[in-house]
Parts: structure tokens; C-alpha cells; sequence
């Protein structure tokens, strides 16, 4: 058996190596299943149909905004995580869809059980 030194875990990444690039539904799917939820489940949580789940997690359809935080609220996530809005692991930001504005949530936007009761 040989082993090869790889060098510290401060240097500079080996020529050649890569960062996983997770999609939007990779971590709406990562999300869901540490929150040990099947999708009906979530579906019927945050207010959507289970066909929706299915669509986001495979990347056919894109959420909306509400749906997304909806999502991260019940899975227990940062909804910056789950929108890749955040701070990149390199010291940029990046954008959810085109731009980067405030989530402006209604009544009749936000799913039935976030509502607020007056």
C-alpha cells in the first residue's frame, strides 16, 4: 500500500481538483430528507402539491420566492443557503434568479399554516 501526501489543509487546492456544484433542487432535496420529511409531506406542510416537490427537487420548475422560504423554515435551513444567496465559500455573493431583492411576503402570498392570525 502506498500513500501519497496531499499536502495541508491550507494550501491551495491540487491543480485539477473541484468544488461540488449543488443546484437549487440538489439542496431543496438535501434539505427535505435532514428534515425527515418525504415529499408529500413537505408538499402538504408548506401548501403545494406533491408534483410541485418533485418538479423543484428536479430542477424542471423554479419556486417562488415564498415557497422557498416556506421550505427552509419548515426544513430548518437558512433560506440563504437554500437560495444560494449567501456569501460563496470564495468571498463573493450570489444572486437568487436575476436579482437580489427583499422577500416581500403577504397574506396571500405565504402558505396557509404562516399566515398570521390577526
Amino acid at each position: 500500500m502506498t500513500l501519497t501526501y496531499l499536502g495541508h489543509m491550507t494550501e491551495s487546492p491540487l491543480p485539477g481538483a473541484t468544488v461540488p456544484q449543488w443546484t437549487l433542487g440538489d439542496r431543496m432535496r438535501k434539505a427535505r430528507e435532514h428534515a425527515g420529511l418525504k415529499q408529500a409531506e413537505l408538499a402538504e406542510e408548506i401548501g403545494v402539491g406533491r408534483t410541485s416537490i418533485v418538479n423543484y427537487e428536479s430542477g424542471s420548475t423554479t419556486p417562488s420566492r415564498p415557497v422557498l422560504l416556506s421550505w427552509a423554515l419548515r426544513c430548518g435551513v437558512s433560506f440563504e443557503w437554500l437560495a444560494d444567496t449567501g456569501p460563496s465559500t470564495w468571498g463573493g455573493s450570489r444572486a437568487y434568479g436575476k436579482s437580489a431583492r427583499p422577500i416581500k411576503i403577504t397574506n396571500k402570498s405565504t402558505p396557509r399554516h404562516l399566515r398570521l392570525v390577526a
